[in-house]
């Protein structure tokens, strides 16, 4: 799947996201999965420009109260 997509796009895609969600159920035989995401997507929408490279980074990150204050809250409906 990483060959097929980058990281971020895998997270934020809901069919791919549950392709690799799926795969140790295909690939293991069990019975449950963890649901495959990351948690920086809810930061992302709040506002947040997140990139991996490799790793997680902020464009902005939160230093302060007024920092948290400045994001947004996504209308989940």
């Amino acid at each position: 799947m990483r060959k097929t997509a980058d990281f971020l796009t895998l997270c934020t895609t809901p069919e791919l996201a549950a392709k690799v969600t799926l795969q140790p159920i295909d690939r293991l035989g069990v019975d449950a999965a963890i649901l495959f995401s990351d948690i920086l997507v809810p930061a992302m929408a709040m506002g947040l420009e997140v990139a991996f490279d490799p790793g997680p980074v902020l464009a902005r990150p939160l230093r302060s109260a007024e920092d948290a204050a400045s994001l947004s809250v996504p209308d989940i409906e």
